[in-house]
């Protein structure tokens, strides 16, 4: 028999190459790192028009910045980054300013300017007669002109409707007289009290109707006509107001005390007329009370029998 063939010998195994220490630790996300690396460097090499990338392959040395991306080479590039750059300096460095505030500037209100009377047209003759008859002869259509243009204005276009007759102003006047009674002195105070007691005497021989033309200062149709020494006395009465500024359109309020007719007149009209006291008393806040010209006349003759005793505040009540 023939001898069996020997085995023969299994390859010894190759050693496995030890390991050497690289550093740091790979990971997988770094090989993929690389990739993109070379890809993008790849991409820079093939677009650079200028580059020359077989030079820094072949020294193996890296080629400056500022050669490789020099200004005559990429002018459209670095203008473009200085514009950039600039602009974004330029932004960063600005701070909104607030929006400006408006100020409307607040003009005062239109001051309304009262035109002056034109006294061209009017019949001067005429005039002075009214201006003599209110106020006297001592008086001119001058005078009341420069002391108080408004009423002279108004004293004319009363005489306007009436030219024979001087009622229209006579009423207007009066209601300027009692109207002043809150600007005036005591001593004027007295004298307007005594004016009103013979206006209101006279209208109540007349009738219930002209009383009340004096009561609520109306003074429609030139009611009370009065005696020649009453007109006289109204005539000095008024020049006096006009001179010492009293008839102005708006008086002025000079008194010291609320108008309030005493408790002691209340007491002295019962005594002296005989009237009760509870009429004077209603008639007296009433202007539509039937005794309230009784009563105004009781309580005027009152308060001026003790003249040392009132003011103008308290006649001006009545």
């Amino acid at each position: 028999p023939e001898p069996e063939p020997e085995p023969e010998p299994e390859p010894e195994p190759e050693p496995e190459p030890e390991w050497e220490h690289g550093g740091k630790f790979r990971s997988s996300t770094e090989s993929f790192s690389e990739v993109i690396d070379n890809a993008a460097a790849s991409a820079v090499l093939s677009t650079a028009p200028d580059l020359e990338p077989t030079s820094e392959l072949q020294s193996g040395t890296p080629t400056p910045f500022l050669e490789r991306y020099s200004f005559d080479k990429n002018k459209v590039w670095w203008l473009l980054g200085i514009f950039l750059f600039v602009g974004f300096c330029s932004f960063s460095g600005e701070k909104d300013d607030p929006p400006p505030i408006e100020v409307v500037a607040t003009e005062p209100p239109p001051m309304v300017v009262q035109a002056e009377p034109d006294f061209s047209a009017i019949d001067l003759g005429r005039t002075n007669a009214m201006i003599t008859e209110l106020f006297g002869p001592e008086v001119t259509f001058g005078e009341v002109v420069g002391t108080n243009p408004v009423l002279a204005s108004e004293l004319v276009r009363a005489l306007q409707p009436d030219l024979e007759t001087f009622i229209a102003p006579r009423s207007h006047l009066r209601q300027r007289i009692l109207r002043a009674r809150s600007s005036v002195t005591d001593e004027q105070a007295v004298s307007i009290a005594e004016l009103r007691l013979a206006w209101l005497q006279r209208a109540q021989t007349v009738g219930e109707g002209a009383c009340r033309e004096v009561t609520s200062a109306r003074f429609f149709s030139g009611i009370p006509l009065m005696r020649s020494d009453w007109i006289t006395f109204e005539r000095s009465v008024a020049a006096d107001l006009l001179r010492t500024g009293r008839l102005d359109e708006n008086p002025l309020n000079i008194q010291s005390e609320a108008p309030v007719v005493p408790q002691w007149a209340f007491d002295t009209a019962a005594q002296q007329s005989g009237l009760d006291p509870l009429v004077l008393q209603a008639a007296s806040v009433d202007a539509r009370n039937p005794a309230r010209c009784e009563v105004e006349i009781a309580l005027l003759q009152a308060m001026l029998s003790r003249p040392q005793d009132v003011n103008a505040a308290m006649l001006a009540a009545i």
